[in-house]
């Protein structure tokens, strides 16, 4: 977990990739758990950004609700 903890605040930090996502379903979990972490570290909640990466039909079709499913997701 320390490597994890390293790794998503390193300098330079960049959006967090959610590799095949299909919906909201998958951002919701990943936005509770970098929250935890933040809070954890005493980091201001919402800081480290997400982009799902749509790879299928499915994600395709589901894009909108995904990517309107956290703050987390920018560039809207």
């Amino acid at each position: 977990m320390e490597v994890l903890r390293s790794l998503l605040f390193a300098p330079g930090h960049r959006p967090h990739l959610i590799r095949k996502a299909v919906g909201p379903d998958v951002v919701r979990p990943v936005d509770g758990a970098l929250s935890a972490i933040e809070v954890d570290e005493g980091r201001e909640p919402g800081t480290l950004d997400v982009v799902p990466l749509i790879e299928s039909a499915r994600g395709v079709r589901d894009a909108h609700a995904m990517l309107t499913s956290s703050p987390r997701v920018r560039g809207r």
